[in-house]
């Protein structure tokens, strides 16, 4: 009964199953299926001091076993030390990806209040669900993993209080506003850059994002099916449209790649510059806005050289994705203890 602070309540509070049995002097506490029968025998043991009979190690689901019926039975001192054996063998098996044992790895640390453990697993689930992680069928806090029930207008209501899912979505709707945000700075023409290379800017992230992520339109929460993690690397594979021109810009390179372009007179009925070619058209009075600018782009006003822009998508995304990638460290157990 030491060992059990549930036990103490019970055998002194007043409950039936603090009443002795007439029949043999004892006091019953019948318990309901609902442990491990295994995980509920290696407790009892350690309690009552067999420990010849407790097991060498565990397996990562015995261990969560053992951890439910700890927790239930409020009797963490008296097994916290052989746990942190078992939890020390099995730390190596952390996941890196969402299954059942992310779940079972965040519920052994609650229990036995292993805050870096914890916030690796947290970290671990924040990085790669795509929805409300299941609870692999333990107990875990509502306010981790799951839902409370709420009386609201005369009806039982599952209210959720997945903090793990709440903060995805945060971070999603975060780098949503990031690619938004640059959408419309490159679509409005207030970089400082040039037409051609915020039109290439523009349609590389648009098009990028339409064809191979499936991101845009960009989706609201809840962002059913999508990982934080999944999102980031595809925006990081988004490819930057090459553009050459003239070196009226810094951002051409003058150092590094262009194009030497000349004028020849072929025979045939273009004018070749390179690879360009301007077909050669009768010359007819308009005054049509783009019969101007294709004779301003004539092959007359052709510059000799044309240079790399080194703008890029990198450069103007990778900040922000590494600024929201530090913010992911996992949850504080703190928060989450009972007090």
């Amino acid at each position: 009964m030491l060992a059990s602070a549930r036990a103490r309540v019970m055998f002194r509070g007043g409950y039936r199953e603090s009443e002795v049995a007439p029949a043999d002097g004892f006091r019953h506490w019948k318990f309901e299926p609902v442990f491990c029968p295994k995980a509920f025998e290696i407790v009892l043991n350690i309690i009552h001091g067999q420990t010849q009979k407790v097991p060498d190690q565990v397996t990562l689901g015995m261990m969560a076993e053992i951890s439910a019926v700890v927790d239930d039975l409020q009797c963490h001192d008296a097994v916290c030390f052989l746990a942190k054996i078992w939890i020390g063998k099995l730390r190596t098996y952390l996941p890196d990806e969402i299954c059942a044992d992310v779940s079972r790895w965040i519920f052994i640390a609650s229990v036995f209040n292993k805050p870096e453990l914890f916030r690796q697993a947290t970290r671990t689930a924040l990085w790669h669900s795509t929805e409300p992680i299941a609870s692999a069928g333990l107990p875990i806090c509502a306010r981790i993993i799951g839902t409370r029930k709420i009386f609201h207008s005369g009806t039982w209501l599952n209210e959720r209080l997945d903090m793990i899912d709440s903060e995805r979505q945060t971070l999603l709707g975060c780098l949503m506003t990031q690619l938004e945000k640059e959408i419309t700075r490159l679509s409005r023409d207030e970089s400082s850059c040039t037409f051609e290379c915020t039109s290439a800017l523009l349609g590389g992230i648009i098009k990028g994002l339409s064809t191979k992520s499936f991101l845009y339109p960009l989706p609201p929460p809840p962002f059913v099916e999508l990982s934080f993690n999944s999102a980031i690397k595809k925006v990081r594979e988004l490819q930057t449209p090459e553009v050459y021109g003239p070196r009226e810009h810094d951002e051409y390179d003058s150092s590094g790649l262009f194009w030497v372009l000349r004028r020849q007179d072929s025979g045939y009925p273009y004018d070749i510059y390179g690879d360009f070619y301007v077909k050669k058209k009768k010359k007819t009075p308009s005054k049509n806005a783009w019969d101007i600018k294709e004779k301003h782009h004539s092959a007359d006003n052709c510059p000799t050289k044309l240079f790399a822009h080194t703008c890029s998508l990198r450069e103007l995304l990778e900040p922000g994705l590494q600024e929201l990638e530090s913010k992911i460290v996992g949850l504080d157990l703190s928060d989450f203890l009972k007090h």
